[in-house]
């Protein structure tokens, strides 16, 4: 059975605007793996999301509250800024793991180049 998971990470800013650390980037990896049969495996996709800067009280997110909540909880609220500033973010990076993790079981050696 195939299943994804999430790690996030965000940069922090200790003063923009007025506002006291203020995240204004996250740092995501979208994993799919295997679990049973003998196609066991795993892939990642990576990257990082821009947040725009608080403006006003209301577009501030006190990143307190953000480190007081429980890990599922943290998870849906910084997974919900992506969706909001890319709609359907979560489901199609999910989608694109699960479709290359299927593709690794074709083909389950891939080559890594040095490229620079």
């Amino acid at each position: 059975m195939a299943e994804t998971y999430w790690k996030l990470n965000a940069t922090v800013l200790a003063e923009l605007n007025g506002f006291t650390d203020v995240v204004n980037a996250v740092h995501w990896e979208c994993f799919a793996r295997e679990t049973e049969g003998e196609n066991t495996g795993e892939v990642r996709l990576y990257g990082a999301i821009d947040l725009p800067p608080p403006v006003a009280a209301d577009s501030y997110i006190d990143l307190s509250a953000i480190r007081d909540a429980g890990a599922d909880q943290r998870r849906a609220i910084i997974l919900g800024w992506a969706s909001m500033l890319q709609p359907g973010f979560v489901e199609s990076t999910e989608a694109a793991a699960l479709l290359r993790l299927q593709a690794q079981s074709v083909s389950p050696d891939p080559q890594v180049l040095t490229l620079i």
